[in-house]
């Protein structure tokens, strides 16, 4: 479960932005995300290269590692 102050505002992620973070939080690919979502794939894509872009990273991995610290295990 992702902490509900993990720094989403401070970097102005729209709503969909961030349910779509969320979900890549929990472990999902875009396929999945897309289809619990009832978006096309590359609707998705382009969230995530924008979130990756607010967020200064460029891989998934890099990504997670912003919130390791702020998820509850």
């Amino acid at each position: 479960m992702v902490s509900k102050n993990v720094r989403f505002a401070r970097l102005h992620l729209t709503s969909r932005e961030r349910d779509v973070l969320v979900r890549l939080l929990r472990g999902e690919n875009e396929r999945k995300v897309a289809s619990g979502m009832r978006l096309m794939e590359s609707t998705v894509h382009t969230h995530v290269r924008t979130i990756y872009r607010k967020y200064g990273v460029h891989s998934r991995s890099k990504l997670l590692a912003k919130f390791i610290p702020s998820l509850n295990f």
